[in-house]
């Protein structure tokens, strides 16, 4: 799966690169697999998105918790803890816009919901 990604790398324009890198981030962080990896993907797809996709909440956001959970996998916990903390305001722009959007029963609702719980916490 990395390999194809890296080969393809140079036919993304700088959007699609920065989403494409959150989702091979997320596809190695749900396999529990390479954390120095999920962690260089999602450091790249949030340089990426920062820059250009300010308005896009949910995949900075989701990219922020992305980030935090690599932090905790490869022992980095002063950085993982301020990425939790960044991600909060974008976790409740998302949530906001899903209840408007699509509903408050949908299940992308219930998802960043689940999520932003746990970050009050730290």
């Amino acid at each position: 799966m990395i390999k194809a990604f890296e080969s393809m790398d140079a036919s993304f324009d700088h959007h699609e690169l920065g989403l494409a890198s959150l989702k091979i981030g997320l596809k190695l962080d749900e396999e529990g697999e390479y954390p120095e990896k999920v962690f260089y993907y999602a450091n790249k797809s949030l340089k990426i998105l920062d820059e250009i996709d300010n308005d896009s909440s949910l995949p900075l956001a989701m990219n922020l918790q992305l980030l935090d959970s690599a932090c905790y996998n490869i022992n980095r916990f002063n950085e993982s803890l301020g990425k939790v903390q960044e991600s909060v305001p974008y976790l409740e722009d998302a949530t906001e816009r899903l209840k408007e959007n699509f509903g408050s029963k949908h299940f992308g609702v219930g998802y960043v919901s689940n999520n932003l719980g746990p970050t009050y916490l730290v």
